[in-house]
């Protein structure tokens, strides 16, 4: 006994200490699950709860809502009213409507002409509504469906987040217009909240942006929401989120716990509430800059295809005048054929404009002539430099190397917004003064090629000097409203002439001008291959003129596997010309079925082109069958896929060849060609 002892007690503690944490660990469990129980009930009476009051917002709303009607019903009735009149109706109905932070009468081109009230809103006067995707989309739904619509949630000119009704005007036939209503989310919801019974915090998203919140007291502050409620009008879409106080639930149901149970629990439970928040913290952060980038990226599509597409627009029209000359019109469609190529690099290098935040951005290392750059810079900007009464000059200061390696488009795609940007903030009778020319490197006397762009615009502050290269950072926001632009041009600027070795630096005096330099260093210079002035510039070659070229397809069959109407007329345009014989059809389904029909009457097609992305059945799909059908006769992809994977992908389905949209004349004639030639050769050789 005097051995066991001993032995028995050590293992009673043992046990009791077992007992002991597996009864704290059963009264942890039941506790958290009995807590869990109560919080799901009472998050289920906060979702019925917010059911109710999503019904609530969408009376309210429908009843506000009948302001805009009725002055839209008094207008078309009195078939128009005078400012006075609608004025008077206005001010009336915004005493009797909390919600609406204004009433506006916007014209059938968009324009915001009348509102009130006034004051606080003046931003908004005159503002053209279709600049904004949102309420464009509003304008076009209301004018065709004839009734009023809603836009989706927008940030508000007047400040904060709301959104306009729009309720379009007709008297008889004639379109007159909209009686627009702006309702600001914070009026409309707090009005509510005052008269309900919601006893607890609550917040309201239109997809993962936030547009409201509320907070029951200062103890209660909004957080993730664990109950939900939709609410969906017109364009409105909403989630209200709410939460049960999850704090006083857990201290009443907690019952005689001791203090060492209750900061176990109480630490674990923080532990995992830091957990989730950190966890949804890092969502929503990489929510953010995903949000920003494309954004950014959205921003870059605007600002860099805008010149071009200015110059395309403007010959275009000048294309319908009578009165244009012969030399005029080469001018023009010469001009109209360069943007839509530039405009088309663009594209092609948007994916790897991209990735300029990750530094994957592919780079050209090809010939190049700075001067061929600078030509067609001045050709493409001078008309926006007369339009402004701004003087563009180009000069040699040096001579310049004839020819460089580089990448033309990035270090065009730079100057034209570096001259572009010096036009725009240059006033009348002003000059912009872009020079060229070739130093040396003071160190190593490498030679460096310079761009200047010099203006005798606005000027920038030695403050704003700071921040010029940051994103959206434009001098300040009567800047923008005065000149427009997104603020990123020179961000990106910066970026790709560091991607390509140079350097962007700026100089400035306020009132006086500024002057942006680009240096360009290169690895060697021919100093006997060096360019002066614009006379030793060679133009682009001029489109070939109509020869028996044109004939080269002749005696061919083709079928054309295309969708859309207006590539079907191009193609056709395009092997008409060459002289072949066609059929066009609108389908991978159509095209299987007429190249195995022409195939088993032996008079099979020469050569099939092949759109890959087709209703029915696709190209892919369609070439797969036809090979599978032993069908041997040349197909080539048309696709407006342009990556290395994407022809792969047409190969691999039995594509013998493959070209991008757009395409020209010479493209297809070549590829149709070259095609025919292998194919017939790989035959002859097997």
């Amino acid at each position: 006994m005097a051995i066991g002892g001993p032995i028995l007690n050590s293992n009673a503690k043992v046990t009791s200490l077992l007992v002991f944490i597996l009864g704290i660990a059963v009264t942890a469990t039941i506790w958290k699950v009995r807590i869990s129980s109560e919080v799901q009930a009472e998050v289920e009476k906060v979702e019925s709860r917010l059911n109710i009051f999503s019904q609530e917002i969408k009376v309210v709303l429908r009843d506000n809502l009948k302001a805009v009607e009725r002055m839209a019903k008094r207008w078309e009735f009195e078939e128009g009213l005078s400012r006075a009149s609608w004025e008077n109706d206005a001010q009336n109905y915004i005493k009797d409507v909390a919600s609406l932070q204004a009433l506006e009468w916007v014209d059938s081109q968009g324009y915001n002409r009348w509102i009130i009230p006034l004051e606080g809103n003046e931003a908004a006067l005159n503002l053209d509504l279709k600049i904004e995707p949102r309420t464009a989309v509003a304008l076009l739904r209301a004018k065709e469906e004839k009734k009023l619509q809603l836009t989706k949630t927008v940030e508000l000119v007047q400040g904060g987040k709301g959104f306009l009704g729009f309720d379009p005007l007709f008297v008889g036939k004639d379109f007159q217009g909209y009686i627009v209503g702006v309702f600001k989310v914070d009026n409309l919801v707090d009005g509510i909240l005052k008269e309900s019974n919601i006893d607890f915090p609550i917040q309201i998203f239109e997809g993962d942006v936030e547009i409201f919140q509320h907070a029951y007291s200062e103890s209660t502050q909004p957080s993730s929401p664990s109950a939900q409620a939709n609410f969906n009008f017109q364009n409105l879409n909403w989630v209200i989120g709410g939460n049960p106080d999850i704090a006083s639930i857990t201290l009443v149901s907690s019952g005689p716990l001791t203090a060492g149970i209750i900061s176990i629990i109480a630490t674990l439970f923080i532990t995992l509430l830091c957990y989730l928040y950190l966890s949804l913290r890092k969502k929503n952060d990489d929510l953010v800059l995903h949000g920003k980038l494309k954004s950014e990226f959205l921003a870059n599509m605007s600002h860099e295809i805008r010149t071009p597409m200015t110059a395309i627009l403007g010959y275009t029209e000048a294309l319908h005048e009578d009165n244009l000359s012969e030399q005029e019109r080469i001018d023009a469609h010469k001009m109209l054929l360069d943007s839509g190529h530039y405009l088309l690099n663009l594209i092609n290098d948007l994916l790897d404009l991209s990735k300029i935040e990750a530094s994957k951005i592919d780079i050209e290392k090809i010939e190049c002539s700075p001067a061929v750059i600078l030509k067609s810079i001045k050709t493409l900007l001078t008309p926006n430099a007369d339009n402004s009464q701004v003087k563009l000059k180009f000069k040699f200061e040096t001579p310049i190397p004839k020819t460089i390696v580089s990448d033309p488009t990035r270090l065009r795609q730079v100057l034209v917004n570096l001259v572009g940007n010096a036009i725009k903030f240059t006033p009348k009778n002003g000059t912009v003064t872009v020079k060229c020319s070739t130093v040396r490197d003071i160190k190593d006397q490498s030679p460096i090629l310079i761009f200047d762009v010099n203006d005798t615009g606005i000027g920038i502050s030695e403050e704003q000097l700071q921040r010029i290269f940051l994103p959206f950072s434009q001098a300040d926001s009567s800047t923008t409203r005065k000149y427009g632009g997104t603020g990123l041009g020179l961000t990106i600027s910066k970026q790709l002439i560091e991607i390509i070795g140079g350097e962007l630096s700026v100089s400035s005096t306020l009132g006086e001008g500024s002057s942006f330099t680009v240096s360009l260093p290169l690895a060697t210079v021919d100093e006997n291959d060096m360019v002066e002035n614009w006379g030793v510039v060679e133009n682009p070659p001029a489109p070939a003129k109509s020869s028996s070229k044109h004939h080269q397809l002749n005696g061919l069959r083709i079928l054309v596997a295309e969708d859309n109407g207006v590539n079907q007329k191009l193609i056709s345009r395009i092997l008409k010309k060459f002289g072949a014989e066609f059929t066009v059809v609108n389908n991978g389904e159509e095209a299987v079925i007429h190249a195995l029909n022409a195939a088993y009457e032996n008079a099979a097609y020469d050569v099939i082109l092949m759109d890959m992305q087709m209703p029915i059945l696709d190209g892919y799909e369609a070439t797969r069958v036809l090979r599978r059908e032993n069908y041997t006769h040349p197909i080539i992809a048309l696709t407006a896929h342009a990556g290395n994977s994407d022809k792969d992908t047409c190969l691999l389905a039995g594509c013998d060849d493959y070209t991008t949209k757009p395409y020209n004349s010479a493209q297809i004639l070549e590829v149709i060609n070259e095609t025919i030639a292998r194919v017939s050769q790989s035959s002859q050789e097997s």
